[in-house]
């Protein structure tokens, strides 16, 4: 073991440039020999023990293929002066002498970043060790090295918020395939019932928290009070409030119980929705709703729409009525929305109150509300479109009720002592169930109530009221996908297809996080480029930017209680304007014939590679790429069957891998099967000069068939066409399923079919309205039938004089 004294002398032996001092040296001998020779003692200060966090991220991508260059970051630390680091689970091998590790001040160099680590499989374990002045004064630390396969994405949860008013706070639970939910708290101290996600052990700046919901970029927005004119206060994911400031969101004159967002809008209760804009605080305006006798909703009564939801895939809204007079269910588009906050027609209700049936009575199949509620409060609905709402009844049972899509009756909860007084529900896509908020603090009945979504069947408990401390009375839910990254480093590359300008885009509708959010970072522009494009509130870039690429970052030091932990994300984006493709026009031909050649034309582009696809199946599916047809033109082959065509056109970029794929129009070419025959009568006309040969003739019939006739529905036939069916003379034409008769003998050559036994004539057989779809026959001969006897063939020679 290595004396205290000999490990100052190679603490020293590092600064070289001071060993020329003979003192120095002097000292340091004399100090060995004395502790190599005498009983060692200690001439370290009392030891105090390193603090520090410390992470490790994966390596980054190129081309998806992952590099060796992970390292390890110290994100903070005290009492802290050197730091050195080992692979493996503990720092038993490692150099335990300070002189060998590395010195830096946690005052100025932290975040620190070190260590250029290969790429593990699966996980590899590194201990940093964190020296405080002296070898035997340190903090080990391990963490792990995840291995990096440039998979890009999220690892989603879903959580409820739910709000308690008369607490002042807010609760978050984790769902899983468990019924029972798990409470979220964090780590400022208590543990619950008495400290919950918000305001934890703190002091609630939400004197009455109503309505709860997330942006597209990770802020939660929580209604301070019911009332109208109050703030909507804005919270980190981790339960962090913000400060007011000029852009919050005071309530304009308009009470509060729920909210959604689309994009950089918020959306309010009222008596119809009310919008806000996210990043200025203000407001946008509101829409009607009709009440049932065609008057507006609110001129009938002053407490309006309660239940309020968005379902993005389906890109509908939902809302409610809450008191009797209220008692409907409002369904509208997305377009309709922000067509009536700019002041556009009011909506008419969807589902209202019947005054005959009751709860008991309902019937599959019946379009309206039962008339023994007492309120109607949340509403949901599934990506089906299947609505539920939520309320009680007179006796004050909580009930939850299904409707499909267009409005009809599917299925009811049971009545049960276990939820009362229901206010919130949501949906779970991720477990397909149901969950409901009972207003109340009795132990005896659920806080959180959970139903199959598909038969509303009561599956238990989500969270039990603790009855602690007075009056925790659950109200208004709203369920959240939070997201974290998949692997902890990752470089997206994403390139991003316009034609013509884009739209304001979202950086977090970009990248690929299936519909969550992560909201433990926010995006930061990392070039001037990209600054000038940027709008930090909303993390949106500009509409109709100038194709080119740009570049954002984001990262997380995983303290203070942050879900995901360490993470670091680049996310580069590349514009490209794609051009737009046109093909050729659709062709009908005949069975077994060529088409003509097709081609495209490509407009704003230049440098695209081109890729045909076929299918016989129709223009929306089976297509399969065409070998070795990649240039603006293509030759189909001969065709038997109705064939679709469309152009693949990739536009790669100039700084990204990925190409841009758009697609031409597709067109058809139709093939129609036709048949046509002829027969020869064989039957020799002598065209009453029975002497006469020269003058014979016959006739032949004609008939044909197409599987989809033109316009005109009718066939031709012509003599001595040319070889691709078109030309020649017209003998004639009928309909469809008609026979022609061609030849009389009194038409001369068109009408006439020489029987002289020698001469056959190239009839063709073609469609009217498409000639491609033609048959060429060739006559056989027929013999002539006129008798000449050799004296009589000559004619009589007359003599005559004058």
């Amino acid at each position: 073991m290595k004396s205290k004294c000999h490990r100052l002398l190679l603490t020293k032996l590092k600064y070289q440039n001071l060993l020329h001092h003979s003192w120095l040296k002097n000292f340091l001998s004399l100090c060995c020999l004395i502790i190599t020779t005498a009983t060692p003692f200690s001439i370290d200060a009392q030891c105090t023990n390193p603090t520090v966090t410390a992470f490790a991220l994966s390596a980054s991508c190129t081309n998806d293929v992952p590099n060796d260059d992970g390292y390890l970051q110290i994100g903070a630390a005290t009492n802290a002066t050197h730091y050195n680091f080992i692979m493996g689970s503990d720092y038993s091998t490692g150099d335990s002498d300070i002189a060998n590790a590395t010195a830096f001040d946690p005052a100025t160099d932290l975040p620190l970043q070190f260590g250029t680590l290969n790429n593990p499989v699966g996980s590899q374990d590194y201990t940093i060790r964190i020296f405080n002045g002296v070898s035997s004064c340190f903090t080990d630390v391990t963490v792990t090295l995840q291995e990096q396969d440039c998979s890009v994405g999220c690892d989603c949860k879903e959580y409820i918020y739910l709000n308690e008013p008369f607490i002042e706070g807010v609760l978050k639970f984790e769902l899983s395939s468990d019924i029972l939910l798990n409470e979220i708290t964090q780590a400022n101290g208590g543990t619950a019932p008495d400290q919950h996600w918000y305001p934890g052990t703190g002091a609630s700046e939400l004197p009455f928290p109503h309505g709860a919901v997330v942006d597209l970029n990770g802020f939660l927005y929580i209604g301070s009070d019911i009332t109208p004119n109050n703030p909507i206060r804005k919270l980190s994911c981790d339960g962090t409030i913000y400060p007011m400031d000029s852009t919050t969101i005071i309530t304009n004159g308009h009470s509060l119980t729920g909210m959604f967002t689309i994009g950089n809008i918020l959306y309010t209760t009222s008596g119809g929705p009310a919008s806000y804009d996210l990043c200025t605080g203000e407001y946008l305006g509101a829409m009607c709703l009709n009440h049932i006798s065609g008057d507006l909703l609110s001129n009938v009564t002053s407490s309006a729409n309660w239940g309020i939801y968005y379902n993005k895939t389906l890109e509908l809204v939902y809302t409610t009525g809450q008191q009797t007079a209220a008692h409907g269910i409002w369904v509208f588009t997305k377009t309709e929305l922000e067509n009536g906050i700019q002041g556009g027609p009011c909506i008419d209700p969807f589902i209202w109150r019947n005054d005959t049936v009751d709860y008991a009575s309902l019937q599959t199949g019946d379009q309206f509300l039962p008339n023994d509620m007492t309120v109607l409060h949340g509403i949901t609905a599934d990506n089906a479109g299947n609505i539920y709402v939520t309320g009680w009844l007179t006796d004050d049972s909580a009930f939850v009720l299904k409707y499909d899509s267009d409005g009809k009756f599917v299925t009811k909860s049971p009545l049960s002592a276990n939820y009362q007084f229901a206010r919130g529900i949501v949906w779970s896509e991720y477990y397909n169930r149901i969950y409901i908020a009972n207003q109340t603090d009795n132990p005896v009945v659920d806080c959180i109530s959970v139903f199959d979504a598909n038969t509303l069947t009561y599956l238990g408990i989500g969270a039990p009221n603790p009855d602690v401390p007075e009056d925790n009375s659950a109200k208004a839910m709203s369920i959240i996908r939070e997201c974290c990254p998949s692997n902890n480093r990752q470089v997206i590359n994403q390139t991003y297809c316009v034609s013509g300008g884009n739209d304001q885009l979202f950086l977090n509708e970009l990248f690929p996080c299936t519909d969550g959010i992560i909201c433990e970072a926010q995006w930061t522009p990392t070039d001037a480029a990209s600054v000038a494009i940027f709008e930090s509130c909303d993390q949106s870039i500009q509409e109709n930017l100038t194709p080119g690429c740009y570049s954002f970052t984001r990262s997380s030091d995983g303290l203070n209680g942050k879900q995901c932990g360490a993470f670091e994300q680049t996310f580069n984006l590349e514009i490209v304007d794609i051009g737009i493709v046109t093909m050729s026009a659709d062709q009908t031909i005949c069975d077994g014939k060529i088409p003509l050649e097709l081609n495209i034309s490509i407009a704003n582009s230049t440098t695209g590679n081109i890729r045909w696809q076929m299918s016989t199946t129709s223009c929306t599916s089976g297509f399969t790429d065409i070998i070795g047809a990649n240039g603006a033109t293509y030759q189909p082959p001969a065709l038997n069957v109705t064939t679709y065509y469309k152009a693949i056109v990739n536009e790669p970029g100039n700084c990204s891998s990925s190409l841009c794929g758009y697609e031409s129009n597709c067109i058809t070419i139709t093939v129609e099967n036709f048949s046509s025959s002829i027969s020869n009568s064989n039957i020799c006309n002598d065209n009453g000069t029975p002497s006469i040969d020269t003058d014979d003739w016959f006739s032949i019939d004609v008939s044909a068939s197409i599987s989809t006739p033109g316009g005109s529905n009718q066939y031709e036939v012509a003599l001595d066409a040319n070889l691709d069916g078109t030309g020649g003379t017209v003998l004639g034409t009928s309909t469809y399923g008609t026979v022609i008769t061609l030849g009389d003998g009194t038409n001369g050559a068109t009408g006439t079919f020489a029987a002289d036994g020698t001469t056959v004539y190239s009839i063709t057989v073609r469609d009217v309205d498409n000639p491609t779809c033609f048959e060429v026959f060739t006559t056989t001969t027929v013999d002539h039938c006129s008798f000449c006897p050799t004296e009589n063939c000559f004619g009589v020679r007359v003599k005559t004089s004058n």
